[in-house]
């Protein structure tokens, strides 16, 4: 039975962050009418901070706090650098644009983890 309730809310946690993802990218079509593909770069680098912030400091509420703060201004960043500026050009720049920067989160947070392993 314990095994059964286990499953039960690690899938309905699961499901949460999933929905949480899906509403971000249709928050940001709606807002925008573009396909943020660096919205799950975006997710990483945020986890990453709160990861670290948790093993450090040993705090959840901090880590969550500092995370959604970093996200915060880490969207805001995206959106006035990268978006804003080509709002009004052809539909595939917009969409395209913010590849690049996912990218590199992604080369990032790779090269971070094959780091800690050889640690």
């Amino acid at each position: 039975m314990t095994k059964f309730i286990d499953l039960t809310l690690s899938g309905i946690s699961d499901g949460a962050v999933y929905a949480a993802v899906a509403l971000a990218l249709v928050l940001i079509w709606r807002a925008t009418r573009i396909v943020n593909f660096a919205q799950g770069a975006m997710l990483m680098i945020t986890t990453f901070i709160a990861s670290a912030i948790i093993s450090s400091s040993g705090s959840y509420w901090l880590g969550f706090a500092v995370a959604l703060a970093a996200g915060l201004v880490f969207g805001a960043l995206v959106e006035r650098i990268l978006i804003r500026p080509v709002e009004s050009a052809p539909p595939l720049k917009p969409t395209t644009r913010p590849v690049a920067p996912a990218g590199t989160e992604d080369s990032s947070a790779a090269y971070r983890s094959a780091a800690e392993k050889l640690i």
